[in-house]
């Protein structure tokens, strides 16, 4: 059984094994907030220890999604990454049906029709989901490991998670239900921070998505393949890339906070640090990763 803490706030922790593999051998390896995440020994997999207790995460994630705002900040931005994204898809299934699996305020699913997906969203915050539906999407308000299978349905041809993952505090049964709502042969597509990233490495605490209460997994490469392979998806491919903003400044706006090889990247020229963030691409060392997965 986990052990039970209580942090002088009076908030209850409890201390478990690591959230992937169940092994309980760790090395603390971040801190912020005054939660720390810890690197299992024997997956490698980074997670949140001890966890905050359920009822915590519930009332943080409500309070931290209770409006749309935040994603219709940039809404000429938001629209071509999603049909960028279902444009990649629509070369690999030809359409379909498509859930998105924390959808948001709809972006996604508002343009899937456009590339022959009917789209389905998944949306835990009933603000967000009330605000998708409206947009005329079809949209089910519930947490996806609670997401119903409907009688008569075919199951579905894509199944979206971007920078979703992450905050489960169970990734392989999220993983697990995406498999059970998948037809065969189905596309899995997921995007999630890179632990293994050069930015990571670099800026340790002080990266962008190291947030314990929000980002209870953080995968690399190799963890992320080893989920997958486990739960029976064959990966197609893993990309990595460093989303605008991560070397942004004003993450770091205090210049003895910014490691060193933060402030050589930021003075380099322009077509410099493109290149760089290039090769770091290729290498997968980018501070964000794209995973194309099929079910076997």
């Amino acid at each position: 059984m986990p052990e039970a803490r209580r942090r002088p706030s009076g908030s209850t922790q409890l201390s478990t094994p690591c959230l992937l593999c169940g092994g309980t051998a760790r090395k603390h390896v971040l801190e912020r907030d005054g939660l720390s995440m810890a690197r299992c020994s024997l997956c490698g997999v980074v997670y949140t220890d001890p966890q905050p207790a359920l009822d915590e995460l519930r009332q943080h994630s409500n309070a931290k999604f209770s409006t749309p705002e935040p994603f219709l900040s940039f809404p000429a931005e938001a629209r071509q990454a999603a049909c960028d994204t279902l444009g990649l898809l629509k070369r690999l299934t030809g359409g379909g049906r498509l859930l998105d699996v924390g959808c948001g305020a709809g972006t996604l699913a508002a343009c899937s029709a456009e590339f022959g997906f009917e789209a389905t969203g998944c949306e835990r915050s009933p603000q967000l989901a009330a605000y998708a539906a409206g947009q005329g999407i079809d949209v089910v308000c519930c947490d996806f490991l609670d997401f119903p299978e409907r009688a008569g349905s075919a199951p579905f041809d894509v199944i979206v998670m971007s920078e979703v993952i992450e905050h489960f505090s169970s990734p392989r049964r999220a993983v697990r239900k995406a498999r059970e709502l998948l037809r065969e042969g189905g596309i899995l597509y997921l995007t999630t921070p890179n632990i293994a990233s050069w930015p990571a490495r670099l800026q340790r605490d002080r990266w962008v998505h190291v947030h314990p209460t929000d980002h209870m997994c953080l995968f690399s490469p190799v963890t992320i393949r080893s989920l997958l392979h486990s739960e029976h998806f064959g990966v197609q491919s893993i990309q990595s890339w460093n989303l605008k903003g991560v070397f942004c400044r004003q993450r770091c706006p205090d210049r003895a906070a910014t490691p060193r090889g933060v402030r050589l990247v930021l003075k380099l020229p322009r077509p410099l640090r493109v290149a760089a963030r290039a090769l770091l691409g290729r290498l997968n060392l980018g501070s964000n990763m794209m995973v194309i997965a099929r079910k076997l």
